[in-house]
């Protein structure tokens, strides 16, 4: 039979309307989940999570993708619900681990579980999906990090937390992170541990003698100073930076970008015949927190650089004493110069100039024998803040 040309053109037409129609419409067709699944308001694991349902055959009114089908609630309406039939059926985590409400670690946590193996339901990236009696179905996250660096491992996420131990350069896997840097790791003998990683952090150059420390705190133990030089940054906070060291392990300095160098301070005594009897860092009695300075005889104490003097007196620990504080470079410095002979020969609110006569170097208060205790405060004097000489001053 000869179909008429009119009749011909619509049936082309509406072929290709059939073939056009988008591939993820389908009619009505039934899908058995065996597994209790989570329906959620949109095609994404980070939309809003409606309910979960026990295992059952549903009613699919559309697909997107491969794996996310429209179905039909009694209660909820149209709802998405996620099924791969071709995924693991089990997953073994031998540490404890994490639970969260979504794949993400900004989600709630929900509970952290025992080292055991999980029935996968769902799966997107690193993130895995399980079963469990109590809390729904939840998410945990399973990946790796390489840390290129050697890395320290604290009790919590914080630098000011306990530092475990330090580990080389090595892939690692994650349980949990917190911010961008934070990140909750698996380690064989300790357990889940803190570390700090950036992988966007280079290189910092310091220009003159620097000390390293244990935590990034100047009331930290002094481990030791370094020549100036450029270190590879592996962790900051604040102004404090963490660096590797082959003998010393991680340490931390401290770099504000505005400390002046050694020609800012000069040696505090009128005199080149003294000797160095005690360094900045931890000794048998304790911290110290400047340097000791030794001569015989009457040995002048002067301003290592221009001033107003804040103290002059008597100190019970520090004998006769005299604090200076500086303005260098927009920076305010405090001097002390401790154990002095006698009262000292300036006062408070007094301006000294840099190399002005202080007093004489003496033997009183908590002192063994004479000599001058001297420090370098950031800001105002602190009884813990004293920073090292030597990093400003080339005894």
């Amino acid at each position: 039979l000869k179909m008429p040309k009119k009749l011909l053109g619509l049936l082309f037409i509406v072929l290709m309307i059939i073939v056009a129609l988008p591939k993820d419409v389908n009619a009505d067709t039934r899908l058995s989940i065996p597994h209790r699944f989570s329906a959620y308001e949109s095609p994404s694991f980070t939309s809003t999570e409606v309910a979960t349902f026990a295992a059952q055959t549903v009613t699919v009114v559309r697909k997107q993708g491969d794996y996310w089908h429209l179905i039909e609630t009694s209660r909820y309406g149209q709802k998405w619900v996620y099924y791969n039939p071709n995924l693991v059926d089990t997953k073994s985590f031998d540490y404890r681990f994490n639970g969260y409400k979504q794949p993400s670690f900004q989600s709630e946590r929900v509970s952290s579980f025992s080292p055991q193996t999980v029935k996968v339901i769902a799966q997107d990236k690193n993130w895995y999906q399980f079963e469990t009696a109590n809390n729904g179905n939840i998410w945990v996250y399973d990946g790796r990090l390489t840390i290129p660096h050697r890395f320290s491992a604290y009790d919590s996420p914080s630098f000011s937390s306990n530092e475990v131990a330090q580990f080389s350069g090595q892939r690692v896997r994650i349980v949990s992170k917190q911010g961008k840097y934070w990140h909750e790791i698996v380690t064989s003998k300790y357990g889940n541990k803190w570390v700090y990683y950036n992988p966007d952090l280079e290189t910092l150059s310091i220009p003159y003698r620097f000390d390293g420390h244990e935590s990034p705190s100047s009331s930290s133990p002094r481990v030791s100073s370094f020549s100036s030089q450029t270190i590879n940054v592996i962790a900051k906070h604040g102004n404090w930076y963490q660096f590797e060291t082959s003998k010393f392990g991680n340490l931390w300095t401290y770099y504000d970008g505005t400390i002046p160098n050694t020609q800012s301070f000069i040696v505090p005594l009128d005199s080149n015949k003294y000797r160095i009897t005690s360094r900045y860092g931890q000794r048998s009695s304790g911290f110290h927190y400047g340097i000791d300075l030794a001569q015989s005889g009457t040995v002048r104490i002067i301003s290592a650089a221009d001033g107003v003097v804040t103290r002059s007196g008597w100190s019970d620990s520090y004998g006769f004493v005299v604090y200076v504080r500086h303005n260098i470079k927009g920076s305010t410095f405090t001097t002390v110069y401790a154990h002095m002979r006698n009262t000292p020969n300036v006062a408070v609110g007094q301006t000294v100039k840099q190399g002005q006569l202080l007093g004489y170097m003496g033997n009183t208060g908590n002192s063994s024998g004479q000599h001058l205790h001297f420090e370098i405060h950031r800001g105002e004097w602190s009884s813990r803040g004293g920073i090292n000489p030597e990093q400003f001053i080339d005894f």
